[in-house]
């Protein structure tokens, strides 16, 4: 069959536009996939390419491990301690 213009004139104006949003919406979700998937990958590069401090600080953690089984060894001996006493 042909169409001619004059029968797409005819043409109910809303399907006309349903015809055109159908068309037009997988476009606009990838586009916007694309762009907040770019947007989200940039802010992580942005924070991803800045070192923090507890990263690169192991001595500060190792003497903060330390402390606390000090502290624990010392409660330990305290308790054992105490039920041999008993």
């Amino acid at each position: 069959m042909y169409y001619s213009l004059t029968n797409a004139a005819k043409e109910p104006k809303m399907q006309k536009f349903t015809d055109v949003f159908a068309e037009t919406i997988p476009f606009l979700c990838k586009t916007a996939i694309a762009f907040c998937s770019r947007l989200i990958g940039g802010i992580a590069y942005c924070f991803a390419d800045e070192p923090t401090d507890w990263h690169n600080d192991s001595s500060l953690s190792e003497q903060i491990q330390q402390e606390a089984r000090a502290k624990a060894k010392a409660q330990w001996r305290e308790e054992t301690a105490s039920i041999k006493r008993i």
